[in-house]
């Protein structure tokens, strides 16, 4: 996890940490780091949460949405917002990587 606007040296957001908690993850030993130009060249596929984060990363070509990749909406990025709203964006990034999940592990089954 990567954001596109971290602040140097920050923690993690106690909302993040409170939505981790809720789903049986623990934060410790996290903290927030800015994707970089060297995190994307070095990796196959890089997924926003939203269109307009995919737009702002539009010049490379292994970025795409959750959406795109999952068939669910764009996911709400919570920066800034309510502890609800943390909850939701977690509990939808849980429901996106488990289909992630299970379609990588179906197609390395029919290998």
């Amino acid at each position: 996890s990567a954001g596109l606007s971290v602040i140097e040296g920050s923690k993690i957001n106690l909302n993040s940490r409170k939505a981790l908690k809720e789903l049986g993850l623990k934060a410790s030993g996290f903290k927030p780091r800015q994707l970089t130009e060297k995190m994307i060249k070095s990796t196959d596929l890089v997924l926003c949460m939203t269109a307009e984060h995919k737009a702002y990363l539009s010049k490379y070509k292994n970025v795409y949405t959750i959406a795109e990749t999952v068939g669910v909406s764009d996911i709400i990025d919570p920066y800034g917002q309510s502890e609800k709203v943390y909850m939701k964006t977690a509990h939808a990034l849980d429901y996106a990587c488990e289909i992630i999940l299970k379609n990588i592990l179906k197609v390395k089954g029919e290998k």
